[in-house]
């Protein structure tokens, strides 16, 4: 039997600017710290999620949260 790594919850369109979101959960790591736990990523459906942040796409996501990167480059998330 095949064992999935990850599971699509959800597809949609964000409310804040229209654009395409996607809700995934992942259940393993290759991180030995944390072992395997669930985690939930909500990212850009349609933008590689590091070119998201580079390029203020993340907004999608986090709206006007204080915690994305600034403009100096610095973030708290």
């Amino acid at each position: 039997m095949h064992k999935h790594n990850g599971y699509i919850l959800q597809r949609g369109v964000s409310p804040i600017d229209g654009n395409p979101f996607v809700v995934i959960m992942t259940m393993s790591t290759s991180n030995r710290k944390t072992g395997d736990m669930i985690q939930v990523w909500i990212l850009r459906d349609d933008v590689n999620p590091v070119a998201a942040v580079a390029m203020g796409d993340d907004i999608t996501i986090c709206g006007d949260c204080p915690h994305r990167k600034q403009a100096d480059g610095t973030r708290s998330c």
